[in-house]
């Protein structure tokens, strides 16, 4: 179970950096280039999705952090 749930957290954090990173790039390139109407997503959009990437990180930091918490939990039950 545990193992899965790592995963999917994993998978998450990286999804996360990724969506970040992506609208990063879009709003550099649009301030290097003083492009308002670039192609893709809106600045605004591209603002809205580094909240969402930044919020979902954190989600997914605190599902790792409650796996170890319930492993160490589950480990001193059986010590």
């Amino acid at each position: 179970m545990g193992m899965n749930v790592t995963s999917i957290a994993l998978g998450g954090l990286q999804a996360s950096r990724e969506r970040l990173d992506g609208a990063a790039g879009r709003i550099a390139r649009r301030a290097a280039t003083g492009l308002e109407a670039a192609p893709g997503p809106s600045l605004e959009q591209d603002i809205v999705t580094q909240r969402e990437a930044a919020l979902l990180y954190r989600a997914n930091l605190g599902v790792l952090r409650t796996e170890q918490q319930m492993l160490g939990s589950l480990l001193d039950l059986r010590a």
